[in-house]
């Protein structure tokens, strides 16, 4: 294209958000199950490593696909030393929850990423319950914080599986405030609604909080007191919900 006024020449192209998330897509599906970073081999002075330390690096490699069964023969001396290579390198949910069980058993001293894990995706795919599936415990073996705000193209009604997971502890959706605001799904009195007509909805939910537009109204206050476990709601929530 040519602009007469500038006496410049450029090219533009227009690329659907659909092409652009598909890399996405492929990566939210094996999501908890891919390292952050990729492992080093330290090159030592002399000679090979031993061959635990190789067989580690292997492991580690692999994680993904390390199943609970696989580990239960392996000594507990050998289950730190893989442990604490992942936690130098990067953990995975799947690592964490698989060694947060096996290793917090005993009575040794624990490490703090043992009883915590935290992972922010900039760049979601389209599938919620890609990433919902694995952070819920249906017998409640870990306590899930869930925040949704910018980068996120989910729909409202992707949201309503939120109310299902046994283990939510806090949800946090928090609009952003630039030009991905559009593509944020709207937390309306329906969403709600829909939430409270689901069986056993929010059954650990302690914290619930919602900042952005005021699509809501008074009426879902009288809708997320039905959570049984909600114990804190935000003020700036309730300047939402007090919108006439």
């Amino acid at each position: 294209m040519f602009t007469q006024q500038a006496g410049q020449v450029f090219k533009e192209w227009t690329v659907p958000r659909s092409q652009l998330s598909e890399q996405a897509e492929r990566n939210s599906a094996n999501w908890s199950r891919r390292r952050p970073y990729p492992t080093f081999t330290a090159r030592g002075t002399r000679g090979p490593r031993p061959l635990v330390d190789m067989a580690i690096n292997v492991v580690a490699e692999n994680i993904g696909d390390v199943a609970v069964g696989h580990l239960d023969g392996l000594p507990k001396s050998l289950l730190w030393r893989i442990w604490r290579f992942l936690e130098a390198r990067g953990v995975c949910l799947h690592a964490w929850k698989l060694f947060s069980k096996l290793l917090l058993e005993e009575d040794d001293e624990k490490t703090l990423g043992l009883y915590r894990f935290r992972q922010h995706i900039c760049r979601p795919g389209d599938n919620l319950t890609r990433y919902t599936q694995p952070l819920t415990s249906p017998n409640v073996e870990f306590i899930t914080h869930f925040v949704l705000t910018g980068g996120c193209a989910f729909t409202t009604h992707d949201l309503l599986c939120l109310a299902a997971m046994p283990n939510l502890g806090a949800l946090e959706l928090i609009q952003p405030a630039d030009e991905q605001r559009g593509n944020f799904p709207r937390v309306s009195d329906g969403l709600i609604r829909g939430w409270t007509e689901m069986d056993d909805p929010f059954p650990l939910l302690r914290i619930l909080r919602i900042w952005g537009d005021e699509h809501t109204s008074q009426n879902s206050l009288y809708s997320v007191s039905k959570f049984p476990s909600l114990a804190l709601l935000p003020v700036a929530l309730l300047d939402a919900l007090c919108t006439p």
